[in-house]
């Protein structure tokens, strides 16, 4: 399991710290409970059939598991569940690559100054010893604001958009609902689970506390995991467009890419002080989750420089990837439409934008 230690070796610092605050937690086992999710009047029996069957009613669609800590570094749900009308759990995940990676794509991107090459690898032989939580935690810590500092010029968005890739976590493992006493969602053969559990992180046995078609709240049942209260909220696309879009946009450079954003065939201007409407949308928009709604993954605004919108992008709800050109953006040719956006206003009214090479 090559993904499994490579999630145990970069997150150590963080299962460490989960280890010793569980030292003052005592681990409990399942107390009676003869409650039921709200509304079900029906037999236990029933509840776990109804709960069963919407997790696995639409067996193409994903979870997208809402954690209050997230063991990849996103602000947003990492964890994906595949769950399948024979009891079967696919897991995958979406990791944040890392600051490191990213400043080595701007060095490969052909952007950058001489000094700025020169910085970017500074940085890069500075921050590459530590995992990508040990860098938020050395950014975040005042006494290092040199270094933030540094790191802003190169990546002024980097604690909020990143390049992704999504992972496939484990395949064929186990689920159900049982009861009767309490009504829970447990996973069986799962090494990642199990793993996660060992450190307080995550547990891989829930009480079920309510359900909806989009969204299911879950406890764990052991009172030292880090996330004890989660939620599983349906997803309604392929978040593969969001993650491999991301890496696009930070593999030309988001802030010097020469690029061009069309909408209805018509160049949108570029915002003032900003080299490209790319540029604006890297430091203006944060990569995110909506639900319900059947948004899902995409670009949500942060509220920087709001007033400097460009038309199609005021009063944005969300912006997702509507189509994503595949190869090396680094060598596409001049005009190639590098990806769709589908941009969504709070009114519900979604218009396309392109973004192509200059």
């Amino acid at each position: 399991m090559k993904k499994l230690h490579k999630f145990f070796h970069t997150h150590k610092l963080v299962f460490a710290a989960a280890a010793v605050l569980g030292l003052t937690n005592v681990a409990c086992e399942k107390a009676d409970d003869l409650s039921r999710p709200p509304g079900n009047t029906n037999s236990f029996e029933k509840d776990k059939q109804d709960a069963f069957k919407n997790l696995t009613d639409d067996e193409t669609t994903l979870w997208a598991w809402d954690i209050p800590i997230s063991p990849y570094n996103n602000k947003f749900p990492a964890f994906l569940l595949q769950l399948s009308k024979d009891s079967s759990a696919n897991i995958f995940s979406i990791d944040n690559n890392g600051m490191v990676s990213d400043l080595t794509r701007l060095r490969a991107s052909g952007t950058l100054t001489a000094s700025e090459s020169s910085l970017a690898l500074q940085l890069i032989n500075l921050l590459r010893p530590y995992s990508e939580y040990q860098l938020r935690q050395i950014l975040d810590n005042p006494a290092n604001a040199s270094i933030k500092n540094a790191l802003v010029q190169l990546l002024p968005n980097y604690a909020n958009f990143a390049s992704q890739t999504i992972y496939t976590e484990e395949i064929g493992g186990a689920f159900d609902t049982n009861g009767p006493i309490q009504l829970s969602l447990t996973f069986h053969n799962s090494e990642l689970l199990s793993l996660l559990k060992e450190y307080g992180w995550l547990d891989f046995d829930f009480r079920l506390l309510r359900y909806s078609k989009d969204t299911v709240q879950l406890t764990g049942y052991y009172s030292n995991s880090a996330n004890k209260v989660t939620n599983l909220l349906r997803t309604h696309d392929d978040p593969s467009f969001f993650a491999y879009a991301s890496t696009i946009i930070m593999t030309i450079n988001p802030v010097k890419a020469k690029v061009t954003m069309k909408v209805d065939g018509n160049v949108i201007p570029v915002p003032a002080g900003y080299n490209s409407c790319l540029h604006y949308f890297y430091k203006c928009f944060n990569q995110g989750f909506l639900q319900p709604e059947g948004l899902g993954f995409g670009f949500i605004p942060n509220g920087v420089d709001a007033d400097k919108a460009p038309d199609v992008f005021k009063n944005t709800k969300l912006v997702k990837i509507h189509n994503v050109r595949q190869g090396n953006p680094l060598t596409a040719p001049a005009g190639t439409v590098l990806m769709t956006f589908k941009v969504i206003s709070n009114t519900g009214v979604a218009k396309d934008v392109e973004l192509s090479k200059n």
